[in-house]
């Protein structure tokens, strides 16, 4: 879904965040099944990181890339990876809405 969201339009773009988010929450007893999925599969996360390269679902990305970095092990891995150095790059070279988000997600790592 991630890689195909700049296809969507608009309305489209929110639903596909809201079922990926949706999934990330879904709880069997104490395993989030999804988060364990996405934990073998990084480059998903890195996907929704890269989101912010094109700004037409920069915001879509960092919603659900925002709900990712609420569960440890998907923090751990952007933390640890060579990518979250881009970080500064998103925040002071994007639209100031897509830099705020940038920042936002920051925080959250």
């Amino acid at each position: 879904m991630l890689l195909s969201i700049h296809r969507l339009e608009f309305e489209a773009r929110k639903d596909v965040v809201q079922v990926f988010n949706n999934l990330l929450r879904r709880q069997i007893g104490s395993r989030f099944p999804t988060v364990e999925y996405l934990s073998n599969k990084p480059v998903i996360l890195f996907t929704a990181f890269k989101g912010y390269e094109n700004e037409d679902i920069a915001l879509n990305t960092g919603l659900v890339l925002r709900e990712m970095l609420r569960h440890e092990p998907l923090a751990k891995i952007l933390l640890h990876s060579e990518q979250f150095y881009s970080y500064p790059h998103y925040i002071e070279t994007t639209t100031f809405g897509v830099s705020c988000d940038a920042f936002n997600n920051l925080k959250e790592t």
